[in-house]
């Protein structure tokens, strides 16, 4: 075998994530017998990372229109809504429940009584998605470590 070549032994598994949120999903991965494979390097985590950046920023552009419709609809500046630091953190962090989003800087009850389902509603949707992502990288990195 040359160097960098690796067999992969047949492997069957199966997976089951649920997110505490709506969303679940269940995986079934057969891993079959591969020459010449090269192991993962740096270059496929600098990808998922710029991944999971772009599902930050998605993330940030849409919590920012949910807080500019409110405050359109209020007739008041959206930075009046909330503190767009704690918009960043939001996109983030992702909290999916009260107390996650309780924990975020400058949310105040105030704020989320007011703001916070509709805000959540938005951090649930991408934290699903970053956790599928995450997910679905470790299954690679997973088949990559495979004698």
């Amino acid at each position: 075998m040359s160097p960098g070549s690796r067999v992969v032994r047949h492997v069957a598994a199966k997976f089951e994530f649920k997110s505490p949120s709506v969303h679940s999903f269940h995986v079934d991965m057969i891993a079959h017998t591969r020459t010449n494979q090269v192991v993962a390097d740096s270059s496929s985590k600098t990808s998922d990372d710029s991944e999971i950046k772009e599902i930050e920023k998605s993330c940030y552009k849409d919590l920012l229109s949910v807080v500019k419709g409110i405050a359109a609809a209020k007739g008041i500046n959206y930075t009046n809504v909330i503190n767009m630091t704690a918009l960043r953190c939001m996109s983030m962090e992702l909290p999916e429940s009260e107390e996650e989003m309780m924990k975020i800087p400058h949310v105040t009850r105030a704020n989320y009584e007011k703001y916070g389902e509709a805000l959540l509603d938005v951090t649930k949707r991408y934290a699903d998605q970053k956790l599928g992502n995450i997910y679905m990288t470790t299954v690679v990195q997973w088949d990559h470590m495979l004698p």
